[in-house]
Protein backbone atom coordinates (compact mmCIF):
# COMPACT_ATOMS: atom_id res chain seq x y z
CA UNK A 1 0.00 0.00 0.00
CA UNK A 2 0.77 3.30 -0.55
CA UNK A 3 1.46 6.29 1.84
CA UNK A 4 -1.75 8.18 0.07
CA UNK A 5 -3.73 4.96 0.38
CA UNK A 6 -3.02 4.32 4.13
CA UNK A 7 -3.53 8.06 4.89
CA UNK A 8 -6.92 7.59 3.25
CA UNK A 9 -7.74 4.62 5.35
CA UNK A 10 -6.65 6.21 8.49
CA UNK A 11 -8.74 9.14 7.59
CA UNK A 12 -11.99 6.83 7.10
CA UNK A 13 -11.32 5.57 9.98
CA UNK A 14 -10.89 8.68 12.81
CA UNK A 15 -14.39 10.37 13.82
CA UNK A 16 -14.98 14.02 12.98
CA UNK A 17 -14.06 16.65 15.52
CA UNK A 18 -18.05 17.41 15.92
CA UNK A 19 -18.83 13.74 16.74
CA UNK A 20 -15.72 13.72 19.33
CA UNK A 21 -16.71 16.75 21.09
CA UNK A 22 -20.68 15.99 21.43
CA UNK A 23 -19.37 12.50 22.53
CA UNK A 24 -16.98 14.09 25.50
CA UNK A 25 -19.84 16.08 26.39
CA UNK A 26 -22.23 13.47 26.65
CA UNK A 27 -19.72 11.26 28.78
CA UNK A 28 -19.66 14.15 31.01
CA UNK A 29 -23.28 14.92 31.53
CA UNK A 30 -23.06 10.67 32.32
CA UNK A 31 -19.98 10.78 34.93
CA UNK A 32 -22.10 13.82 36.49
CA UNK A 33 -25.44 11.57 36.63
CA UNK A 34 -23.02 8.75 37.91
CA UNK A 35 -21.35 10.77 40.63
CA UNK A 36 -24.78 12.39 41.77
CA UNK A 37 -26.57 9.46 42.33
CA UNK A 38 -23.91 7.90 44.28
CA UNK A 39 -23.59 10.59 46.67
CA UNK A 40 -27.12 11.50 47.23
CA UNK A 41 -29.90 8.68 47.56
CA UNK A 42 -32.59 11.55 46.76
CA UNK A 43 -30.94 11.67 43.31
CA UNK A 44 -32.75 9.36 40.86
CA UNK A 45 -35.63 8.77 42.57
CA UNK A 46 -38.85 9.13 40.18
CA UNK A 47 -40.18 12.12 42.53
CA UNK A 48 -36.86 14.07 42.08
CA UNK A 49 -36.75 13.23 38.05
CA UNK A 50 -40.90 14.13 37.66
CA UNK A 51 -39.81 17.43 39.60
CA UNK A 52 -37.11 18.20 37.36
CA UNK A 53 -39.47 17.30 34.01
CA UNK A 54 -42.12 19.49 35.37
CA UNK A 55 -39.79 22.60 35.84
CA UNK A 56 -38.53 22.18 32.36
CA UNK A 57 -41.62 21.53 30.86
CA UNK A 58 -42.24 25.76 29.89
CA UNK A 59 -38.92 25.64 28.27
CA UNK A 60 -38.96 22.38 26.39
CA UNK A 61 -42.26 23.53 24.42
CA UNK A 62 -40.60 26.78 24.16
CA UNK A 63 -37.51 25.34 22.45
CA UNK A 64 -40.05 22.97 20.64
CA UNK A 65 -41.76 26.15 18.98
CA UNK A 66 -38.67 27.89 18.36
CA UNK A 67 -36.89 24.83 16.73
CA UNK A 68 -40.35 24.53 14.35
CA UNK A 69 -39.81 28.60 13.44
CA UNK A 70 -36.20 27.75 12.79
CA UNK A 71 -36.24 24.61 10.64
CA UNK A 72 -38.69 25.94 8.16
CA UNK A 73 -36.68 29.18 7.45
CA UNK A 74 -38.73 31.63 9.66
CA UNK A 75 -36.46 32.75 11.67
CA UNK A 76 -38.48 34.11 14.20
CA UNK A 77 -36.69 34.76 17.21
CA UNK A 78 -39.29 36.75 19.00
CA UNK A 79 -40.18 34.50 21.83
CA UNK A 80 -38.25 35.80 24.21
CA UNK A 81 -40.28 39.21 23.95
CA UNK A 82 -43.16 37.20 24.05
CA UNK A 83 -42.21 35.67 27.25
CA UNK A 84 -41.01 39.14 28.02
CA UNK A 85 -44.95 40.66 27.69
CA UNK A 86 -46.69 37.63 29.11
CA UNK A 87 -44.62 38.17 32.72
CA UNK A 88 -45.47 41.97 32.53
CA UNK A 89 -48.90 41.26 32.02
CA UNK A 90 -49.51 37.97 34.66
CA UNK A 91 -47.71 40.70 36.91
CA UNK A 92 -49.91 43.63 36.61
CA UNK A 93 -53.06 41.00 36.90
CA UNK A 94 -52.09 39.55 40.09
CA UNK A 95 -50.77 43.07 41.49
Amino acid sequence: MTAAATQAVAARRTLPPELIRLLLRLAAVLIVGVALSLLSGAFLTVTNLVNVLRQASLLFFMSFGLTLVVITAGLDLSIGATIGLAACVAGTSIK
